[in-house]
């Protein structure tokens, strides 16, 4: 900007502010810019100084400002309907009365672009700005705790972000560059002709918000920006992770995931409303014009101070889920508390006995007992209060409150119901604990065709937008409880199936050798159908039938992966054998029964017996 600014005093305030006014129809805000000023004060703008605008919410107000260059400042035509004056000041000696939003547009005016991400982030810059041709987006990237998925075929999905894991400083490096796609792809990951056709921008700053992961995107397509600003869309990121947890059905429509240890985020997708649910209510995934993020009060931790507030941060998420169990339910929260104090007695004696107790030991003791100590008293006043309603009978009170958690798609008495299972795995031991709800029906078992998976990788973390229309209460109880854990941990892999998992290694350990390859090994943590599919992947191009189906499809079907694994292993072999055929040549193959190595041989014999032929004798005459 230059030295001197011109600012307008406006009669509906009496303070001095810069020319302009509404956009008229589709204008666009140079436009409005330059036919405002003219109206307001006869002054007829050409380019602005850069190819940029400063976007600043006022109240119920969204707007943008424009510095043009002005030569010099000629006789003004002042429109006394609105302005009471028009002057030009130094930019280092503004009128005392002047808007709060001018000060803000001079400082954008220094800043580059690292500068107004940040601005955006800490709440300073509304979302988006338009910054050197590209638009700054301010989107959610992933949240934590509980939240629900909707998918495909009326399922459902109960999902667990471990908020340790995901509000790090590690996690933000990760999401670092991220690319912004329109949907999700097909398959897991963006591959080239995805990305040409779909990537719209790329994450450039990754921070905390309250208990969440945001990001400020780089847009650089306008017609997309528009759209974004004229809709309102959800966000939904790909995270792979790195222990591999399955989802678990508990119900048909049902089932659970615990995600943990996130090492990859492939993509982030911008994907309509619907997707997600978090506690029946709608949370933004983009913040625009028309979906503003009131960050008033928010805890926002940029990237590089996440070292310093991050104790802060989780003592803030445990606390956070502590009051909610104390309000709703004391007794619970003093049995678990009793549990821990106990527990830690237990503990500080073998320490004692061993001789190893130390200060550290002491101080994690007395504060289990404090915490036991309070929550006796907090369960006290609770059981007085309850004895006072009772006397009272307030039976339209319970009504009500009752009416109000069935009308919630998760309640708070299941949110505690979620986190009694996670309290001794997570670092800092969430308090919330089970109210016990009854139920009189028996889950009933999942059918194959509903334990495809239909939504594709990874979401919530994603937005949670609105709540599906038709969707009910969902019930998160002992049975939720169970199959997160299980997720978590990991379904214990039978004797059965690790015979199936050998049986099929012994199959594909040949068939990889006759193609001169290295088979895969099982890992610790695969079922038998997640093995197969990997031992079949790199050989399935001999086996037309299967290399079109593709191993995606393979994977939503446990029935067609029984079928696959011979078939692929059958065409395989048929292709090595041919090729060897016609080359003449013969392989070594080595397997193993668990007792001994056999060596076996396959090709043609020719190129063993040729190496004792005598080479054929040629006659010649002179």
């Amino acid at each position: 900007m230059g030295k001197s600014i011109l600012l307008v005093k406006r009669k509906d305030n009496n303070l001095w502010s810069f020319p302009g006014g509404h956009k008229e129809r589709e204008e666009n805000p140079f436009e409005t810019a330059i036919r405002e000023t003219c109206e307001e004060t006869g002054i007829e703008l050409t380019k602005p100084i850069e190819d940029s605008f400063c976007n600043i919410r006022y109240e119920d107000l969204f707007i943008s400002f424009i510095p043009f260059r002005l030569k010099e400042l000629k006789e003004v035509s002042l429109d006394t309907d609105e302005l009471i004056d028009a002057r030009l000041f130094p930019i280092n000696d503004l009128p005392s009365d002047c808007m709060d939003t001018v000060y803000t547009a001079i400082q954008w005016g220094s800043y580059d672009e690292h500068d107004v991400a940040q601005a955006i982030a800490k709440g300073e810059l509304a979302s988006p700005q338009y910054f050197d041709g590209n638009y700054l987006f301010d989107m959610r990237l992933t949240g934590t705790g509980t939240a629900k998925r909707n998918l495909e075929d009326k399922q459902t999905e109960i999902t667990y972000r471990d908020p340790k894991e995901f509000l790090s400083k590690k996690f933000l490096n990760l999401c670092n560059g991220v690319r912004v796609v329109f949907d999700h792809p097909d398959k897991d990951n963006v591959d080239t002709e995805y990305l040409r056709n779909r990537q719209v921008g790329t994450v450039i700053l990754p921070y905390v918000f309250d208990e969440e992961v945001w990001a400020i995107v780089k847009i650089a397509s306008p017609l997309f920006s528009e759209m974004l600003m004229k809709t309102v869309y959800s966000t939904s990121p790909s995270v792979s992770n790195r222990s591999k947890n399955q989802p678990i059905y508990f119900e048909e429509n049902k089932r659970a995931l615990y995600e943990s240890s996130p090492y990859v985020v492939d993509h982030l997708a911008i994907v309509s409303n619907g997707v997600w649910d978090k506690d029946g209510e709608a949370l933004p995934g983009i913040s625009t014009p028309i979906n503003s993020i009131d960050k008033n009060g928010a805890k926002i931790i940029m990237p590089n101070d996440l070292d310093n507030e991050y104790n802060d941060l989780m003592k803030k998420v445990s606390n956070n889920r502590q009051d909610s169990c104390r309000k709703d339910d004391n007794n619970a929260f003093l049995e678990e508390s009793k549990r821990k104090f106990e527990a830690q007695l237990e503990f500080a004696k073998e320490r004692i006995e061993n001789g190893d107790f130390t200060d550290k030991d002491k101080e994690y003791l007395d504060r289990a007992r404090e915490q036991y100590e309070k929550a006796k008293k907090e369960a006290e006043g609770s059981t007085r209060e309850d004895a006072r309603r009772k006397d009272n009978q307030e039976p339209k009170l319970d009504a009500a409150r009752k009416d109000d958690d069935e009308n919630r798609l998760v309640t708070r008495d299941e949110m505690k119901e979620m986190f009694k299972g996670f309290a001794e795995h997570l670092g800092d031991k969430l308090s919330d604990v089970l109210s016990k709800k009854d139920s009189n029906e028996p889950p009933s078992e999942p059918t194959d065709d509903k334990k495809k998976d239909a939504c594709k990788p990874d979401a919530d973390g994603g937005a949670e937008p609105s709540k599906v229309d038709g969707e009910g209460t969902t019930d998160i109880d002992n049975k939720t409880i169970d199959a997160l854990m299980k997720s978590k941990e990991g379904e214990e892999i039978s004797d059965e199936e690790r015979s199936q998992i050998s049986d099929c290694q012994q199959t594909y350990t040949p068939i990889y050798q006759m193609h001169n390859k290295q088979a895969p090994k099982p890992l610790s943590f695969e079922t038998y159908e997640q093995y197969s599919v990997r031992a079949m992947g790199g050989v399935i191009q001999h086996s037309p039938r299967w290399k079109d189906y593709g191993l995606d499809n393979l994977r939503k079907d446990k029935k067609l992966i029984a079928i696959a694994v011979d078939e692929v292993a059958n065409d395989a072999k048929k292709a090595a054998q041919v090729n060897l055929q016609e080359k003449g040549e013969l392989r070594q193959m080595r397997t193993s029964d668990g007792a001994r190595t056999i060596n076996s041989y396959t090709g043609a014999s020719t190129g063993f017996t040729n190496m004792f032929s005598t080479p054929p004798r040629v006659a010649t005459t002179h």
